[in-house]
């Protein structure tokens, strides 16, 4: 029995990975500061927007007070928003697995994106309804791979134990939308 179904966001429903290291790289360099696609794939990717800052500034032994931070989120907020303003940034397929997951139970996101973010590319599609719950990097105080995001669903109108919520992700391997998709389908077509 599936109790709820909890996606992350970036890479997974939206596909706007290539917008954020983008903007993030706008940002940066206006601070004098650069990175490679490779090292933002390694060490950037998975971060939320405030520890991407800190991590490049650590690296560039640079130092960040926190209304500098704040203002580099927001400048780069900026970029973000003007380069999705005409674009539908979601996976093909996505918005389906969602609405499919939304009529068998709970559904929640789970992620380092801004809520801003992910309201507006859902709101978008029309999709935000279908969720229960969203956390997003405003509602912990560590992103990735801090366990705060499962609490924070843990206290959530989901009713998921944290210990459910830790052996989930545990388990899980690199998740993709389209194993999503595959398993809504086999679920749909009663095969395993």
């Amino acid at each position: 029995m599936i109790r709820a179904v909890i996606f992350d966001f970036n890479g997974i429903l939206a596909d706007d990975d290539p917008i954020h290291m983008q903007a993030l790289r706008l940002v940066a360099q206006e601070e004098g500061l650069t990175f490679t696609d490779g090292e933002y794939m390694e060490h950037y990717l998975p971060l939320n927007d405030r520890d991407c800052y800190q991590e490049l500034w650590r690296k560039n032994q640079r130092t960040l007070r926190q209304g500098e931070i704040d203002d580099l989120i927001r400048r780069k907020s900026v970029y973000y928003f003007s380069a999705i303003e005409q674009k539908n940034v979601l996976f093909e397929g996505a918005a389906d697995a969602v609405k499919a997951a939304a009529k068998r139970g709970p559904v929640a996101i789970a992620s380092g994106a801004s809520i801003g973010e992910i309201r507006h590319i859902l709101g978008g599609a029309g999709l935000l309804s279908c969720f229960t719950t969203i956390v997003g990097a405003e509602d912990v105080r560590r992103g990735k791979p801090g366990r705060d995001g499962l609490a924070f669903l843990h206290r959530s109108e989901l009713d998921l134990s944290i210990e459910w919520l830790t052996q989930r992700r545990k388990k899980r391997q690199s998740p993709q939308t389209g194993r999503v998709c595959d398993a809504w389908h086999q679920q749909k077509n009663g095969s395993q």
